[in-house]
């Protein structure tokens, strides 16, 4: 899948028109709304972060397919809070305190 996807929005509010994020390929813009392609679901948000938090919360498949092809790893939820370089000691010291307060 290719994600340097280029969209040109001329609309003549802005001198740089060209939006570059992965994102922009799976909305089409029109008038003035960002529309998904696959869902009936439309954002006025010119952020490219509400369409992102969108496929996230809705396509998460397709969100982590992303993110892949973009070379960044997903954590688990849980993996945010434990340090990578400490993550085996940070765990196992997680488990003990919750089987000390349980």
């Amino acid at each position: 899948m290719s994600t340097s996807s280029i969209i040109n929005l001329d609309d003549g509010s802005s001198s740089s028109s060209k939006k570059t994020s992965p994102v922009y390929q799976f909305f089409t813009y029109k008038d003035s709304r960002w529309f998904y392609n696959h869902c009936s679901k439309n954002f006025g948000d010119k952020s490219n972060t509400t369409l992102w938090q969108h496929l996230k919360s809705n396509h998460n498949k397709l969100y982590q397919e992303i993110k892949k092809d973009e070379g960044e790893e997903i954590v688990g939820e849980m993996d945010k809070y434990v340090s990578i370089k400490n993550k085996k000691e940070n765990v196992s010291k997680l488990f003990n305190f919750f089987n000390i307060i349980m």
